[in-house]
């Protein structure tokens, strides 16, 4: 019988800890699994630590990690300063677009951080 999976601290710590790791090519690319991950903190960190270990796959998981309607609103809200913070990360041209959403959105933290982009990023306000 397989083992469990690992509670999810230890997988959202092991995700975090991926850009630093000395590890394989191969241990790095399990970012992506932990992208997938069904524990929404596990899932979170994975997307903030993509960057750093397969920056190309960011754009990919964005809309995934936006329009997933699985999560209490708050969490939905983090899942969404994750895309931006990101996207942001890799100076994607998709930014723009998701600082629009996030205005659009209009919750607190998400557009907290929108705007912290933006001044950062001297993006127009529109």
């Amino acid at each position: 019988m397989p083992s469990a999976p690992p509670e999810p601290e230890a997988r959202w710590q092991f995700a975090a800890y991926l850009p630093e790791c000395p590890c394989s090519r191969e241990v790095k690319d399990l970012i992506l699994d932990f992208a997938k991950d069904s524990h929404e903190y596990v899932n979170r960190r994975a997307l903030l630590a993509m960057p750093a270990l397969r920056p190309r796959c960011v754009e990919q998981f964005a809309p995934l990690f936006w329009e997933r309607d699985c999560y209490p609103p708050e969490l939905q809200e983090y899942q969404r300063i994750a895309v931006l913070v990101s996207l942001d990360a890799i100076h994607s041209n998709l930014l723009p677009r998701y600082l629009e959403l996030a205005r659009q959105d209009g919750r607190k933290y998400l557009l907290e951080h929108a705007a912290r982009i933006m001044v950062e990023d001297s993006f127009p306000k529109s």
